[in-house]
């Protein structure tokens, strides 16, 4: 007879043991329902009530009504022929486990503040310099705040830290100034940024240090890099695509985001985008963080993926891992109209939804 610690010894030693292991003891010893069960529990209590019996605890009568009990068979259940654990079981050595990877040096970027809270003078002696004339919107503070506090709050960071980052439609580059300024949470390997008015394009590659800025139409764009993080308040209307492959829209902003989306060939990335409200007012009934989800195929109008098709040669509604998130709303944009070297600052209200979209 053993100890009083027995069984205590035996069940220790075997929950040291994997699965595959615990299985192969348990088919030595017959044990046959048990392993149907696939509980690593199961087989640990059936071998220790095993052992138990084997060293006297129980009569052979007693052993069957504590096999039903428990709900394990053994095939042939004579004394003879059941084997014994007669040794202390060995456990392997742990795998030596990998160290994690180092996350590259985050990038150092910089911005000139004093042109980002007053940009117009600048802007404007460029403007006339290249003879521009166009409408310009800024990106509110309040949207800023929004997207800033979601940053904050937001759980999912970690994969981003050592990636890159990009902003397709910089404007003044207040959205790169932002992603600069939580830079100790994103930890951002590179930080790009794109801006096809040539005039503006000028303005921002000279007030702001980051890995690059690129003079291009965002439809043109072939990136030589995956990007994790995009921030952007892109065009709400105008032309979309290349050349002749496109066409006007007043919806111009669901295919700058499509466009985005698709950089990298739908890799697993978050958007944050500042655009008018989407198709659906419910939001259905997922929550992340108190904040409604929906798919992003459900949010477009049947025109808006017709034209998807045309432009990208995609069928939205095959893509499922969209996920967005309306994290707020804002209303207090400034519209900005260059013309003839002067400009026209009006109050621009429009409501508009700022969006956290996941490609995962």
């Amino acid at each position: 007879m053993e100890n009083n610690n027995t069984k205590y010894d035996i069940s220790q030693q075997l929950k040291l043991l994997d699965f595959n292991n615990l299985k192969k003891i348990a088919k030595i010893n017959n044990l046959h329902n048990i392993i149907s069960l696939r509980g690593k529990d199961n087989i640990i209590n059936a071998l220790t009530k095993l052992y138990e019996y084997q060293n006297g605890k129980y009569k052979k009568k007693e052993f069957n009504i504590v096999l039903q009990e428990h709900n394990i068979e053994i095939k042939k259940p004579k004394i003879k022929q059941i084997k014994f654990i007669e040794k202390p079981i060995q456990v392997e050595k742990p795998k030596q486990v990998e160290k994690p990877k180092q996350v590259e040096k985050p990038g150092v970027f910089s911005y000139n503040s004093d042109f980002l809270e007053n940009p117009t003078n600048e802007m404007l002696k460029q403007m006339a310099l290249n003879q521009d004339t166009f409408d310009f919107f800024q990106t509110p503070q309040s949207a800023l705040d929004l997207i800033g506090s979601d940053i904050v709050e937001y759980e999912k960071y970690d994969f981003i830290n050592g990636g890159n980052a990009l902003e397709p439609s910089m404007g003044n580059g207040a959205l790169v100034s932002l992603m600069i300024q939580y830079q100790h949470i994103l930890q951002l390997k590179n930080l790009d940024g794109i801006e096809y008015e040539k005039s503006m394009y000028e303005i921002v590659k000279k007030n702001f240090n980051i890995s690059n800025i690129y003079n291009v139409n965002f439809f043109n764009f072939i990136p030589d890099k995956f990007y994790k993080l995009i921030m952007m308040n892109p065009p709400y209307q105008g032309y979309v695509g290349v050349s002749n492959n496109g066409f006007r829209t007043d919806r111009a902003y669901i295919f700058h985001v499509m466009k985005a989306i698709l950089l990298g060939d739908t890799n697993k990335k978050i958007l944050y985008v500042i655009i008018p409200p989407l198709l659906r007012a419910d939001w259905g009934n997922e929550k992340q963080n108190g904040i409604k989800m929906i798919k992003f195929k459900d949010l477009l109008t049947n025109d808006d993926k017709n034209k998807i098709k045309k432009l990208f040669n995609v069928d939205v509604n095959k893509l499922n891992n969209i996920d967005v998130y309306r994290i707020g709303t804002v209303n207090d944009f400034n519209k900005i109209k260059f013309m003839s070297g002067k400009y026209k600052k009006t109050k621009f209200n429009i409501t508009t939804d700022i969006y956290r979209i996941e490609v995962n």
